[in-house]
């Protein structure tokens, strides 16, 4: 790559020179070297745009700078950016489907998952039609993680098994670290444990001598579930620090975050102080990051655990401002989010999500039927 020219007097070197930057970049990207991925997509890009005649090459730069936007925590706005794109370039299926991808996790991690699974399977049906393998198993793992979030493990391990036959024959697990760690998950909420161990097994024979770190990351973290489902708290601890490790060096800090999560289930009994400090830093990343459904977990995790912090007596009022709950309440309603939704995303009994939507509304002047959220469908037009 170091050698490829990146000035000469003929165009279509420069063309070629382009092409195979981003080639190389998109591989790093899903093979887990995201810093170096960026680089060659920054070079892809200019060289691009200095021809002015590889209107493609420059595109496809753009969008996949935008997956590393997402894989990166650069969530405010990604949405901006991937509807700027689409204005661009809107009859690419590439991009649409990069779109899709990248709205139906931003939604997954937000508590919105019917727009979460309607974004998702979106991009499933247009990765099955214009045959791209890694799509559609990037577009499975956020279907199945969502369907297991909502206690549909059945449904769930229905996704993920299409899933690995797609992979046996058009993939490998270098590629396929999301799919990994939620296929593993599903196994064993659906009850089948020996699923899940012949899946790690496959992997691990898979990434021999593959220099993968982002799956690498991802069967750490599939150990950890293995050793958790066995009784063994410490050695799920340490698989899931190691996986938190990984792919906070790869600069991922959302999964760094869920893998500080895990690690604190695991610690909760015989280090509780640990846990403690694990959980509201993992929380603290997810609400710096945006991710609703994520820290509402955390703090509900806390609190069953008795780890909590004991809040201090009173609560401030916010008149006819909304406090922080009902702004989380909010952004889901914006959604469409049910009542059923909105408390399984933060958390939270029917009755209370009752009373905060109810609220929410009455601060805001506003009916349920006229509460809507333009950015929640992505316009082609």
């Amino acid at each position: 790559m170091e050698r490829l020219p990146r000035d000469d007097a003929d165009p279509e070197v420069l063309r070629q020179s382009a092409r195979a930057l981003f080639n190389v970049a998109y591989y790093g990207l899903a093979v887990g070297h995201d810093r170096r991925a960026e680089a060659l997509l920054r070079e892809s890009l200019d060289l691009a745009r200095r021809l002015g005649t590889a209107a493609l090459i420059e595109v496809y730069s753009a969008s996949q700078l935008l997956r590393l936007d997402w894989q990166a925590g650069r969530w405010e706005h990604l949405e901006a950016d991937h509807t700027a794109l689409l204005t661009q370039y809107p009859d690419t299926a590439d991009i649409l489907m990069e779109a899709y991808l990248g709205r139906g996790y931003l939604a997954a991690v937000r508590g919105q998952w019917t727009l979460a699974l309607e974004q998702l399977r979106h991009a499933a049906r247009l990765a099955e039609t214009a045959l791209e393998p890694d799509c559609a198993l990037r577009a499975a793992a956020g279907i199945a993680h969502v369907l297991l979030i909502r206690g549909e493990a059945q449904d769930a391990w229905a996704v993920i098994r299409t899933a690995l036959d797609r992979r046996r024959s058009e993939s490998t697990w270098a590629r396929a670290a999301l799919l990994l760690a939620v296929a593993v998950q599903a196994a064993l909420a659906s009850g089948r444990p020996q699923a899940a161990r012949e899946i790690t097994a496959e992997a691990e024979q898979d990434l021999e001598g593959e220099d993968a770190p982002a799956t690498r990351s991802a069967l750490a973290f599939t150990r950890g579930l293995l050793l958790r489902y066995d009784g063994d708290s410490a050695g799920a601890a340490a698989c899931f620090d190691r996986h938190r490790r990984i792919i906070a060096f790869i600069g991922r800090p959302y999964y760094a975050a869920r893998g500080l999560e895990e690690t604190a289930r695991d610690l909760a009994g015989a280090d509780p102080n640990t846990a403690a400090r694990h959980l509201t830093d993992a929380a603290t990343t997810f609400a710096a990051l945006g991710a609703t459904a994520d820290t509402a977990r955390c703090q509900r995790t806390l609190r069953d655990l008795g780890l909590d912090r004991p809040t201090p007596r009173g609560r401030r009022s916010y008149g006819n401002e909304l406090s922080p709950r009902e702004k989380q309440v909010a952004g889901l309603l914006a959604t469409g989010a049910t009542n059923k939704d909105i408390a399984q995303a933060l958390a939270l009994s029917p009755r209370t999500v009752e009373h905060h939507v109810a609220n929410t509304l009455r601060k805001l002047h506003t009916t349920r039927e006229n509460f809507t959220d333009p950015r929640s469908t992505i316009d082609t037009s």
